[in-house]
C-alpha cells in the first residue's frame, strides 16, 4: 500500500503536515481478533509544523477540537438535563432499593427450597475471573522515517522560542504494540544551529524504560535560555 504527496494546511494556508510517500508492507493479519502485522513502514520526507500558542494550546490539538453550531448547542442540552436530573435522582435510588430487596427475598426462597440451585446461581460469580479477551496487537518488523523536518515554535514564553530539526531520521525494529510498546530504535537529527543528536537502543512503555546510547555534539545551551 502506497500513499503519496499528502499535504495538510491550516485556515491561513500555512503548512501543517505533509509527506512525500508512505509505504506499508502488510503481512497476514487477523482483523477480527485485532492482530495486525506489518513487514515494513517507510515514511519519506515528512514535515510537521508544531506550535505551542500563547494560551499553551498545541496547534494540532486545537484543530481537532469541536467547533461550530453543534458545539455551541451542547451546553443548552446539558442545562436541560441538569434540570430533570434531581427528579430522576430521587426516584431511582428508591426503585433500586426495592428491586434489590425483592431479589434478595427470591434468592433466599430458592436457597431454602433447593440448595443445589443456589450453588448453581452463585457459581458464575465465584468463578468469574479477569477479562481474558485479547487486546489489540500490532507488530511492525521495520519502520523507517527518512529526511524528516520538524518546525517548532513556543509562543507561550516571555521570549518566544523557535527551532527547526532537519534532517530527522528514525529507525524502529521489532516494534510491538499491545499491553505494552517495545522495540529497538535508532535516531539521528540535526538542528538549524548544527547541533547533532544521535541515539540507539531498546525501549519499553508500561513500564517506561530505555537502554541505549546518546550522543550530543555542538549543543548551544544559550539558545534554550527561554526555558531556564
Amino acid at each position: 500500500l502506497t500513499l503519496s504527496d499528502l499535504d495538510l494546511t491550516d485556515k491561513k494556508d500555512a503548512p501543517l503536515v505533509r509527506f512525500k510517500t508512505l509505504n506499508l508492507d502488510i503481512l497476514r493479519s487477523d482483523l477480527v481478533s485485532g492482530k495486525i502485522s506489518l513487514g515494513s513502514v517507510r515514511l519519506t520526507e515528512p514535515f510537521v509544523s508544531l506550535v505551542r500558542e500563547k494560551s499553551g494550546t498545541i496547534n494540532l490539538v486545537r484543530l481537532l477540537s469541536p467547533a461550530g453550531p453543534g458545539a455551541a448547542a451542547e451546553p443548552a442540552g446539558a442545562a436541560a438535563m441538569a434540570e430533570t436530573a434531581p427528579i430522576q435522582a430521587k426516584e431511582e435510588p428508591v426503585k433500586a432499593a426495592a428491586d434489590q430487596g425483592m431479589n434478595e427475598i427470591a434468592q433466599a426462597e430458592t436457597a431454602a427450597q433447593d440448595p443445589a440451585a443456589d450453588k448453581a446461581v452463585r457459581a458464575p460469580e465465584e468463578q468469574a475471573g479477569p477479562d481474558q479477551s485479547s487486546p489489540f496487537e500490532l507488530k511492525v518488523y521495520a519502520l523507517e522515517i527518512g529526511s524528516g523536518v520538524v518546525e517548532f515554535a513556543d509562543q507561550s514564553l516571555a521570549r518566544p522560542f523557535e527551532t527547526r530539526l532537519s534532517p530527522v531520521n528514525v529507525k524502529l525494529e521489532n516494534l510491538a504494540v499491545g499491553k505494552s510498546i517495545t522495540g529497538k530504535y535508532g535516531l539521528d537529527l540535526e538542528t538549524g544551529e548544527k547541533e547533532k543528536i544521535a541515539s540507539s537502543g531498546e525501549f519499553s512503555v508500561m513500564p517506561v524504560s530505555a537502554v541505549g546510547q546518546l550522543t550530543v555534539t555542538g549543543a548551544k545551551i544559550s539558545k534554550y535560555a527561554p526555558y531556564y
